[in-house]
């Protein structure tokens, strides 16, 4: 059996543990020792993980997304972000 680990449950397990049943905290942590003695499992979960840091956290992405946010802040009459985000050469989804 394969589960999907929820974020809810790990985080119940950590700080509550009494919210989850002790069927559920065995699954858990049968689970998480398969996935330790699975090396070729655990170097596509980081090599996974690279790819998603290096596309959602790269320098470009957090500058994108954070004129993004002020320009929902700013409003509709923000015509400092076309011309700000083209010069510093950050993509842009918002017109």
């Amino acid at each position: 059996m394969r589960l999907l680990l929820d974020t809810h449950v790990w985080i119940w397990q950590l700080l509550a543990p009494d919210r989850l049943s002790r069927a559920a905290a065995r699954a858990l942590g049968d689970a998480v020792s398969r996935l330790l003695h699975d090396r070729a499992a655990a170097r596509r979960m980081a090599e996974h993980a690279q790819r998603a840091v290096r596309r959602d956290r790269s320098w470009a992405a957090v500058a994108a997304r954070t004129v993004e946010t002020y320009a929902r802040a700013a409003g509709p009459d923000a015509s400092w972000r076309r011309s700000w985000t083209t010069r510093a050469g950050i993509p842009t989804a918002t017109p």
